[in-house]
């Protein structure tokens, strides 16, 4: 389901197939291909999720018979459904068939588009994410600086996708050890979050309690004391103390 869990639009699968082959069309010309629920715009999960990945599957394999020589803007609609299904793999935890699918969709759109197009940033970023829950830590920090530098190129160093890559790249430092590298990375996005998105913003919280948790490591218990307690007033003004980064804060 969603956040309104279906119960003011669908009330059985095939309801909700025949509604998203309406749109899905529509979708895909436009090049949006989304797993979003119409009525609450948040995105399908569970196995709402899973039928629609399987029917956006079978509607770019239909396009694809019946348009064996697309032009770039069918090609380039195609791959964004490709991203789609494998965001959508991902967050059911199918890591393996979703690193798949972003390398092939990857290697696609280079040829099509060149490698500083955003779509190619994009899958590159995701892709590092999931290399980094598989433990491929070298791959993981290629993929996330090169998506860092094409943003930052793209859209210049205080757009949030640029911001996001940072942080991930930090946190990727974190993970493989390398805490001096993540403790620099995590405080640059967190003065630049704190200027462009507020102190109390959930994606400037977020790297304030990953800083926290660096410094924690190293053995700066004062200063990671400080952030943590700042962060948890923060989470208790947004989401409540019982959010997940509250918990790390307690």
């Amino acid at each position: 389901g969603c956040s309104c869990r279906g119960t003011m639009r669908f009330i059985c699968k095939d309801c909700l197939t025949a509604q998203w082959a309406m749109r899905c069309k529509d979708d895909l010309d436009n090049g949006n291909a989304a797993l979003i629920c119409d009525l609450c715009h948040q995105r399908f999960t569970g196995k709402a999720a899973e039928i629609l990945v399987g029917n956006l599957q079978s509607t770019v394999q239909t396009r694809t018979e019946a348009v064996p020589q697309p032009d770039i803007e069918e090609q380039t609609a195609r791959y964004k459904a490709q991203m789609t299904r494998a965001t959508e793999m991902w967050r059911q935890g199918k890591t393996s068939e979703a690193s798949a699918l972003f390398r092939s969709t990857i290697s696609g759109l280079k040829s099509l588009k060149g490698p500083m197009d955003p779509l190619v940033l994009s899958c590159q970023h995701n892709l590092s994410l999931i290399l980094l829950g598989q433990g491929s830590l070298k791959e993981a920090e290629a993929l996330v600086k090169t998506a860092r530098l094409g943003f930052s190129e793209l859209y210049g160093p205080e757009h949030p996708l640029t911001l996001k890559a940072c942080h991930n790249e930090a946190m990727i430092a974190q993970t493989a050890g390398a805490l001096d590298k993540a403790r620099d990375g995590y405080q640059f996005v967190l003065e630049l979050r704190k200027k462009i998105l507020g102190p109390e913003h959930l994606d400037t919280l977020k790297t304030a309690s990953n800083l926290g948790l660096v410094l924690h490591t190293k053995g700066q218990t004062a200063e990671a004391e400080q952030i943590f307690r700042m962060t948890l007033q923060g989470l208790e003004h947004v989401v409540g103390r019982r959010h997940q980064l509250a918990v790390v804060g307690l």
